[in-house]
Order: structure tokens, then sequence, then C-alpha cells
């Protein structure tokens, strides 16, 4: 019974680690893309700024 227990919480362990590295290989491109979109957007600004 114990050991069936303990089979059970490592499977639900590594399932959380699974999805959670999942995830992050999921959001890391999402942010990157976000943060990089962002950053074109300041720079047109910026160099709208100095044209007037």
């Amino acid at each position: 019974m114990f050991a069936l227990f303990f089979l059970y919480v490592l499977i639900i362990a590594v399932a959380v680690f699974v999805l959670k590295l999942i995830l992050w290989i999921l959001l890391i491109p999402i942010l990157w893309t976000y943060f990089t979109i962002s950053d074109a957007i300041g720079r047109k600004k910026k160099v709208a700024r100095q044209r007037k």
C-alpha cells in the first residue's frame, strides 16, 4: 500500500515537472517575441519623436 502511494506521488511529481517544462518551453518564445515587438514599437516612437 505504501509503495503504491509512493509511486503515485512520484508520478504526480514527474507529471507536474513535465507540465511546467512544457509551459516554459511555450512561454519563452511568446515572451521573447512580445519583448522584441514592444522594443521595435518603442524604437519607432523614439525615431518619430526625433524627427519632429
